[in-house]
């Protein structure tokens, strides 16, 4: 007679440190804006990613695959009209503007942001603060590929420890909030 022991099953559940790989298209268009080359790993409830993918990934567990449509509100917001600014271009000097262009600039908190030239004349330039994703409803297939329980460290800091070789939180940058 063989005994077989139940292991318990991790699932999704905030202070947990999860690991996915994700493939992020355009809902409007199946436009594929994003994948993971590696996981990204995050703690669940630390709000390290998108409150949309994060509250529909929930329950899952290693392994587990799931498409999870994100509404723009839920995403990276509406479009903001307001967030289009006029800027002189002597804030320009030495850049070789371009339409549709991506920069970093200091928003109003002096935070460094990637902001979007949409036009340019020889006196403005008009600015677009949106998010590039903003006002698009995003469609995410996700695979648990690990989940964890949190150390006391990651909980106070909200991220997971990295190796002292890491690249980063997530290459492409779409999945991290």
């Amino acid at each position: 007679m063989s005994a077989t022991k139940t292991l318990d099953k991790q699932i999704i559940e905030n202070d947990k440190v999860v690991s996915i790989h994700y493939r992020l298209f355009d809902n409007a268009n199946n436009e594929l804006l994003d994948e993971s080359h590696d996981p990204l790993e995050f703690v669940a409830g630390k709000q390290n990613i998108i409150d949309g993918l994060e509250k529909e990934i929930l329950g899952l567990s290693t392994g587990e695959e799931k498409n999870v449509i994100v509404a723009a509100k839920d995403a990276y917001g509406e479009y903001d009209e307001s967030a289009l600014k006029e800027i002189p271009m002597d804030q320009f000097s030495g850049i070789d503007l371009k339409e549709g262009m991506t920069i970093y600039a200091h928003d109003e908190n002096n935070q460094s942001r990637p902001v979007i030239i949409k036009s340019f004349n020889d006196r403005n330039a008009t600015v677009d603060y949106n998010h590039p994703l903003a006002g698009k409803e995003l469609m995410f297939f996700v695979t648990v590929a690990s989940i964890r329980d949190a150390k006391a460290s990651e909980l106070e800091s909200g991220r997971p420890e990295q190796p002292e070789s890491s690249g980063g939180c997530c290459g492409g940058g779409c999945g991290c909030g």
